[in-house]
């Protein structure tokens, strides 16, 4: 968990905008790396005493929760409407700029502004009843990162062989599909809700600090620079050249937390399917007997890997990672790279029996 300055939690780099204080408060079901947890959860309850005896206590939903922790006298913040106990965590973006010129950008519902740790911090929260007064919000919520290293795996030539093996098929049912292409070096991009990232090291660096707030090697500059928020020299978090532990020296020791969180996500398995009934089987053949795995491809390759046992691996993700035209009724109107207002990557299936939330309403 993060605070602003280290001092009260451990991490370092909270704010000055932030939708949560750690990775795994919003990746949280079925266990850290999932999706939203929720109150119905028996995954994310925690087990306290309570009269000398043990009770299960539900988890709401922990971005409500930012509003009034750490706060100074005074200091507490609104909790937008969209944000309820029982609901999922959800990200916020505007689709336009009050001059009408499109925005797209994350506006993280709490600041630091009133925290015990950020004295002298004026900056407020942005006025989200106003913009979805105005039908401005769209919403995302956290995407499940186990199994991510064997995606990084596959091969570009085995993602494009396999959209292609699709084509005249889906052709026929008017379904298209094109790969978001990274503007640096032209390769296969395949994660978030647009593929609109190249590697988990990417996503991890942008989420600590889009999310979170902290800055890093790779993006090392705050979000909102507002005078009097700024608390500590940038980059928040860095390689260590020296280790913090004098006496044992584990890779993790000179690692940055950026590194350590990708390295997580690349060695976490693969959700694991359940025992094949006979239900289950009609379930599957009906799966592709009505098309849905022409988008949703249940099986892919790895090609080689720096990994011990993630080469030339076969899995089952349940995706072709393709962003598609999902028509005007889903569409959120935000762009990332190739990837337009109504295109979104085909989610992966798998361990979808452990999530809580699926779309959870693009819009207000």
């Amino acid at each position: 968990m993060d605070s602003v300055s280290g001092k009260i939690e451990e991490g370092m780099g909270l704010g000055p905008t932030f939708n949560g204080n750690s990775c795994a408060m919003c990746h949280a079901q079925p266990a850290a790396g999932g999706s939203s947890p929720s109150p119905v959860s028996p995954q994310v309850r925690r087990l306290i005493v309570r009269k000398n005896h043990l009770v299960l206590v539900s988890e709401l939903n922990p971005q409500a929760g930012l509003a009034t922790l750490d706060r100074a006298q005074g200091g507490n913040q609104n909790v937008p409407a969209f944000i309820t106990p029982n609901g999922p965590v959800r990200v916020a973006r505007f689709i336009r700029n009050p001059d009408g010129t499109l925005d797209g950008d994350v506006h993280d519902i709490h600041t630091i502004a009133g925290r015990v740790d950020a004295p002298g911090c004026l900056l407020p929260q942005p006025d989200f009843a106003g913009e979805m007064a105005k039908h401005n919000v769209v919403f995302r919520i956290p995407i499940p990162t186990f199994g991510d290293g064997l995606i990084e795996s596959v091969p570009d030539a085995t993602l494009i062989a396999n959209l292609n093996s699709t084509a005249s098929q889906r052709h026929v049912l008017g379904i298209g599909g094109r790969f978001n292409r990274s503007p640096n070096d032209g390769t296969i991009m395949r994660f978030g809700w647009k593929a609109q990232n190249k590697s988990v090291l990417i996503f991890a660096a942008e989420s600590y600090n889009v999310e979170i707030g902290a800055t890093s090697e790779a993006f090392p500059n705050k979000r909102d620079q507002r005078p009097g928020c700024i608390f500590n020299p940038l980059p928040e978090d860095k390689i260590r050249l020296r280790p913090l532990a004098k006496d044992a020296y584990p890779p993790s020791e000179f690692a940055s937390d950026v590194t350590n969180f990708a390295a997580f996500m690349e060695l976490s398995a693969p959700p694991t399917p359940t025992t094949r009934s006979a239900s289950e089987l009609r379930g599957k053949a009906l799966f592709s007997q009505v098309g849905c795995a022409l988008c949703h491809s249940p099986t892919l390759r790895t090609g080689p890997s720096a990994f011990t046992g993630m080469s030339h691996v076969v899995i089952h993700p349940y995706s072709d990672y393709a962003p598609h035209h999902m028509g005007p009724g889903l569409a959120d109107h935000i762009s990332q790279g190739f990837a337009g207002g109504d295109e979104f990557r085909t989610a992966p299936l798998w361990g979808l029996g452990q999530r809580l939330f699926f779309l959870a309403r693009w819009k207000n």
